[in-house]
């Protein structure tokens, strides 16, 4: 029974690790689509008052 619970408690300790570091990188990626999806329009708009001003 101990070996199984200190494997049962390092494939936790594992799987906990790997879902912590993809939650993150999804937050971040998450992030960045969510910057750029605000940011391009803002861009895209001074861009086109930029042209509308020559």
């Amino acid at each position: 029974m101990g070996k199984k619970l200190i494997l049962f408690i390092v494939i936790a300790i594992v799987a906990f690790v790997v879902l912590f570091y993809v939650f993150k990188f999804v937050l971040i990626t998450a992030l960045i689509i969510a910057g750029v999806i605000v940011i391009a329009p803002l861009l895209y708009f001074a861009f086109l008052a930029g042209k509308a001003r020559d």
